[in-house]
């Protein structure tokens, strides 16, 4: 029996449907490991690019399975909260003999969709406002100054970010941004989110930031701490006003009794 070409087209069309359906779930748990650790791990740790915050996994990746599900559940008191797929998705990602080529793909990918949906293009000049609190962060984050130096100017309280981006793409750098996943950064950002904007101006900044020379913003720094202590100091002040009008409006209810 011959069959129409329309048939043909149709059928040709339905089996590119079904394969399609087929392929995509395997593509996507292909990747969840990688975006998993984009996400959870990339702002604390590299695969063979060295230390940061957290230690070089690379040495890892030669570890057994029990050994890894235990390491990434105790890292769950920084990166959150993981279930027992994602334990099992990252395991895998660690043990993938092509685990620093998955990873490249996927950072090249989220950069990719995110230069795609951005408004503007990242720039240095407004990640530097943002870092040094001269631009406020729409959410209403506090500045990375707070914790964070460059060119060694800034808070001591979380490490100088000069040179961080001879360890972290700037793709994988946004997404620490964004994400802020870093165990100091939690709290403090946990309702003051970090937009994907702001993430890549950041980025970029601290992209452009290696080899910046120490001083080049400690007018900005001081500016900024003077700021933090007058305000304090205002509060201070305050407190004791109240503190005192308190004590003379019991001492006139005293007399009157």
């Amino acid at each position: 029996m011959s069959t129409s070409p329309q048939r043909k087209h149709l059928l040709t069309l339905l089996s590119s449907l079904v394969i399609a359906a087929v392929s995509l779930p395997a593509a996507e748990a292909a990747d969840e490991g990688a975006q998993l650790y984009q996400d959870k791990c990339s702002g604390c740790h590299t695969i063979g690019g060295g230390a940061m915050v957290g230690p070089d996994l690379l040495a890892s990746t030669k570890w057994s399975e029990s050994d890894l599900s235990a390491a990434v559940k105790r890292m769950e008191k920084n990166a959150g909260p993981m279930t027992a797929a994602e334990v099992a998705s990252l395991v895998t990602l660690l043990q993938d003999v092509k685990v620093q080529e998955r990873l490249k793909t996927q950072t090249a990918e989220v950069s990719k969709n995110k230069v795609e949906t951005v408004e503007e293009p990242a720039s240095g000049a407004e990640g530097e406002a943002l870092f040094l609190g001269r631009r406020a962060f729409k959410n209403g984050g506090m500045a990375c100054v707070a914790c964070h130096a460059v060119g060694g100017d800034g808070g001591k309280l979380a490490p100088d970010l000069t040179s961080i981006s001879d360890k972290m793409p700037e793709a994988a750098l946004a997404s620490a941004c964004q994400n802020t996943s870093f165990r100091l950064m939690k709290p403090a950002y946990a309702d003051h989110a970090v937009t994907r904007q702001e993430a890549l101006h950041l980025s970029r900044f601290l992209t452009e930031a290696k080899g910046r020379p120490a001083g080049k913003n400690k007018k900005s720094v001081q500016a900024l701490q003077y700021g933090g202590a007058f305000a304090g100091l205002i509060m201070l002040l305050i407190g004791l006003g109240y503190r005192n009008r308190n004590t003379g409006v019991r001492a006139k209810l005293s007399r009157r009794k």
